[in-house]
């Protein structure tokens, strides 16, 4: 989590999570939203140069391979343990929640 990110150690009054780019909100009927935010732009840590950092292309890899789009979000790999994948997500006027239904922004 927080790939190429120098300045966690920046800021110690705010728990790790707070400075990892986390936030929560409770929302009506009791539910959680939890946002991470993060740079799209990162100074690469090899190539000493500013580079485009997301993960979009890996997440729509992953869960097209394990289909994995919708809840519960999870495939049983070879061994049987149950993997979690994310699918891919952006912020809009709609959102997908792990809860499996769309709510408004």
């Amino acid at each position: 989590m927080g790939g190429w990110r120098d300045n966690l150690k920046d800021q110690l009054d705010l728990p790790e999570w707070q400075r990892r780019g986390f936030d929560w909100t409770w929302k009506e009927g009791g539910r959680l939203e939890v946002v991470y935010r993060m740079s799209g732009v990162r100074f690469h840590p090899t190539q000493q140069r500013p580079a485009v950092f997301n993960s979009l292309s890996t997440r729509h890899h992953n869960v097209t391979k394990h289909q994995t789009f919708g809840p519960p979000f999870t495939y049983r790999d070879t061994e049987g343990k149950e993997i979690l994948v994310w699918p891919p997500h952006v912020s809009g006027l709609f959102k997908f929640t792990f809860l499996g239904g769309l709510y408004p922004n």
